[in-house]
């Protein structure tokens, strides 16, 4: 534990915290069924849906979606991309994170954190991009016929909050960069 206290400054340690909360909060946003709660007005019915999946009855489990009865437009396509994006993001800024806390590489930690804060700037970005799916044709309002609402869901909640917590964690080691 000394050495971490040596090494790390609590500013660090917070940034860290926040970008490790931001990870897992990440993965679990983008590929969970529960990104969008779509209510049914004339039936009272909703329905989750998510970036990859979703819930095509009550009751259902979370399938994939079928390609006869969704068409994913651009939005959509966007948002899906962003998702994976913003994934291979956070597997970078964990190796880039450990790198930094356990000297991993020959570099200083200055250097690292000045990735890692790029790295938490581009993730914010793009997971904040993964809110598009409400502009797709899926939230249009009339699905075969049927008059229905998007609302936020809790895997959206989450990639409301991966965005904060990336920018968070970005400042963080942005200051500890130049400091």
């Amino acid at each position: 534990m000394t050495f971490l206290k040596k090494r790390l400054s609590s500013i660090t340690l917070l940034a860290s915290a926040f970008v490790l909360a931001a990870i897992s909060c990440t993965f679990a946003s983008n590929f969970g069924c529960g990104f969008i709660d779509v209510k049914v007005l004339a039936s009272g019915l909703d329905f989750s849906r998510g970036l990859w999946r979703g819930q095509f009855g009550p009751g259902y489990i979370c399938q994939k979606y079928n390609k006869k009865y969704y068409t994913i437009d651009t939005e959509w396509k966007t948002a899906r991309a962003m998702s994976v994006l913003a994934c291979i993001l956070a597997g970078l800024a964990l190796v880039a994170l450990v790198a930094a806390i356990f000297d991993l590489v020959r570099s200083s930690a200055k250097k690292i954190f000045k990735y890692l804060s790029v790295i938490s700037l581009l993730a914010c970005l793009f997971e904040g991009l993964t809110l598009l799916f409400f502009k797709t044709q899926l939230c249009s309002n009339a699905l075969q016929g049927l008059l229905y609402t998007c609302e936020l869901d809790s895997y959206s909640k989450l990639a409301i909050s991966a965005t904060g917590l990336w920018f968070l964690g970005a400042s963080g080691f942005l200051f500890e960069a130049y400091n």
